[in-house]
């Protein structure tokens, strides 16, 4: 009996406690409606990962940070944040719609499901770019940017990151992702509250109030537009505020890699970046004129032309002497490799006994990070711009001065021998339409040893090139580039010996150990030749290199430019501060005679010291080193940075504010503006050549 009247008496139970939990008020609106709830969890989800990506990308490359102080890696994080904010903002947009939905449709399945897809979507395609973009920084020491763009063109890249990287695991790990995540936000997002299949859920939904659901959406497009500016001033937030520090890679781990990935789609997209949006300009005919007050020299007659103010006559002070040239364009070979520049003694022995034979200019610095802007400064005598190289712009082909085309009307036969293809960064039709005749391509080659992704090996270069050489019948001008120094540094068993087995970086080491040896038996078979002693060999390295432990600085610019000729040109060292822009006048001066040109460069075996400075400019910075191995840095968006270079690899930063040192940082930036701003009017007139008004007699 007692039994019977307990479980009689459960029913009522039941009843009175449901009573008591629909007297329960229901949830606020900021707390249990999907509306707000979905998309602060979405948020939240993306600042953690931002944050702890980049603390694992600190991690995993902290000897890079070692010069950094605690409180810069601090400040790093709580600037990188604002980064993190714009970027998850960008991604909380397409929930705009989602706060002005109905209550009703918040309790439809499929609606749920919509949603929590593409919240899902959005948190696993994060965390891949995350770990690509960790990658990325370890390989290079830069987020994401315009280089991902240019490399995606080609398929051997595609070949490396499979064979280098867990592709597999990650794939893995990011459908895991997606998976969990989808369930994750339904639960967490819309809970059982609004699951319309849910009988236990009938009559306890939240009543969100009119004035909330009105209030939510007014409130949250406005901070999303302004989360996407970064920025509550006239202009949106850019690179700028990341260096704050005089440290380069601490202002990359500052970055969001998808940040900056945006700006180089955007980049792409429009092919070239407004000046305007990133330095503080100078008058345009200002700009010109304080371009050729750096640029002139006292053997320059200026043209008057009005398109191009730096189209100049240069008389060398030599009779014209038609030697061959041939231009090595080193893949990669910075300082760091070289011993006579500071670097391994170990790895260039052939080059190391050039250098000590030659004339080596050991402070010259390259334009840029890539072998498109090495090319623009070593065969364009060209600083480059800002966003793609102009020697990858359509605007370009045609229309742009290059020793080959100064060089073509003395009778030079041009040619470019590479054992790659045409097409690889639009070099043939760069040079086929500036001055360039003939090409040697890889389907040329009558010798092929080896080949990586990008073409045939060094060995296989030079063998071709001294056979053009030895059969030609008038002076040459021939431009080279080595590809065997590139990941993924494949070299077979037996080719070389090892410089260091076990190395972290032994493939590394014994790619440049090969190249060297290439170029040592080259040169062997040349100097039997008989060109041999009526050629000017030059080498120079087309941008930086370096091990991934070293921080990328303005010193990573630096590169050997080597020019050997022992039958014309005593050995000598120059270490007057100079750059690949310098380097066809430098050539032209050593053929003698007069020629026209409007390079932004000198010969560096005439001018003073005191004349010297390089031009650099990546994608989110300019810089200037002068004469007396002063740097200024000016980062896009930023307030300028005055250091001082000690070679090989020593950069002080300038702290004090005197009057003095406050003059000289504007001066330098004022000429490092003028001669970047003046390259830019140029290539927009379309005036980079020698096409429009002849030069007056």
């Amino acid at each position: 009996m007692q039994k019977a009247t307990s479980e009689s008496a459960s029913p009522e139970q039941d009843r009175q406690t449901e009573a008591v939990c629909d007297r329960r008020p229901p949830p606020r609106m900021w707390l249990g409606d999907p509306r707000f709830r979905v998309v602060v969890l979405l948020g939240l989800l993306l600042i953690v990962t931002f944050t702890v990506q980049r603390a694992i990308v600190l991690t995993a490359t902290w000897n890079r940070f070692e010069q950094v102080s605690g409180a810069e890696i601090f400040q790093s994080f709580l600037v990188g944040l604002r980064y993190d904010v714009v970027v998850c903002c960008m991604l909380l947009l397409p929930l705009i719609p989602l706060s002005l939905t109905i209550a009703c449709l918040l309790r439809q399945r499929w609606f749920q499901n919509v949603v929590a897809g593409y919240c899902a979507l959005v948190l696993a395609l994060v965390f891949f770019t995350c770990v690509v973009d960790g990658f990325f920084f370890e390989e290079i020491g830069e987020r994401l940017n315009h280089k991902v763009i240019d490399y995606l063109e080609y398929e051997y890249i595609y070949t490396i990151i499979w064979h280098e990287y867990p592709v597999i695991p990650v794939m893995i790990v990011t459908a895991a992702i997606l998976l969990l995540a989808h369930r994750l936000v339904r639960r967490l997002g819309f809970g059982r509250r609004h699951d319309k299949a849910d009988p236990d859920a009938a009559g306890k939904r939240p009543r969100t109030p009119l004035w909330a659901a009105i209030c939510w959406p007014a409130v949250l497009v406005p901070l999303l537009v302004l989360g996407i500016r970064g920025s509550i001033g006239p202009k949106a937030l850019n690179t700028g505020p990341a260096y704050f520090s005089s440290s380069m890679p601490l202002a990359q781990l500052t970055l969001n890699g998808l940040f900056t990935l945006r700006e180089a789609v955007v980049s792409a997209a429009v092919r070239h970046r407004n000046l305007a949006d990133h330095l503080e300009l100078l008058g345009e005919e200002e700009a010109l004129a304080k371009a050729v007050e750096l640029l002139a020299r006292p053997e320059d007659r200026f043209c008057n032309d009005p398109d191009n103010p730096l189209r100049r006559i240069t008389d060398t002070g030599r009779p014209r002497k038609d030697y061959n040239v041939v231009v090595v364009v080193l893949e990669s070979l910075s300082w760091p490799y070289v011993g006579p520049m500071g670097g391994d003694e170990r790895l260039t022995p052939t080059l190391n006994a050039l250098m000590v034979e030659g004339v080596l200019m050991d402070r010259c610095f390259a334009v840029g990070g890539r072998t498109t802007r090495g090319f623009s400064g070593v065969i364009g005598g060209f600083p480059d711009l800002p966003g793609k190289s102009v020697t990858t712009r359509i605007e370009a082909e045609g229309n742009f001065l290059t020793l080959c085309s100064v060089l073509a009307p003395r009778g030079y036969d041009t040619v470019f021998i590479y054992a790659g293809q045409p097409y690889y960064d639009h070099r043939q039709s760069f040079l086929g339409s500036n001055g360039c005749s003939r090409f040697v391509f890889s389907d040329k080659f009558r010798t092929r040893t080896f080949r990586s992704h990008l073409g045939w090996c060094d060995q296989d270069l030079f063998d071709q090139a001294h056979r053009e050489f030895a059969a030609a019948d008038k002076p040459f001008c021939a431009i080279l580039l080595t590809l065997t120094f590139h990941k993924d540094y494949d070299i077979p068993a037996g080719k070389i010996q090892p410089v260091e087995a076990g190395h972290r970086y032994a493939r590394q080491l014994d790619a440049i150990r090969y190249t060297d040896w290439a170029l040592g038996r080259f040169m062997e078979k040349a100097r039997k030749a008989e060109y041999f002693d009526r050629t000017i060999f030059v080498f120079v390295a087309d941008h930086k290199g370096g091990f991934k432990e070293r921080p990328s600085t303005l010193a990573s610019y630096r590169i050997p430019f080597l020019i050997y000729a022992p039958a014309i040109l005593p050995a000598r060292r120059v270490s007057t501060v100079c750059s690949q822009t310098d380097v066809p006048p430098t050539i032209m001066s050593l053929l003698g005679g007069s020629y026209e040109h409007c390079f932004f460069g000198s010969s560096v075996l005439d001018r003073p010291k005191e004349a010297g400075r390089a031009l650099i400019q990546d994608k989110s910075f300019l810089a200037l080193m002068d004469a007396n191995e002063e740097a200024l840095l000016v980062p896009f968006g930023a307030a300028p940075t005055l250091f001082k270079y000690t070679a090989p690899n020593g950069l002080a930063e300038q702290t004090a504010t005197d009057p003095a040192t406050q003059a000289r940082r504007d001066q330098m930036r004022r000429q490092a503006t003028a001669l970047l701003q003046s390259a830019y009017i140029l290539f927009q007139r379309g005036a980079y050549n020698l096409r429009k008004s002849p030069a007056p007699e």
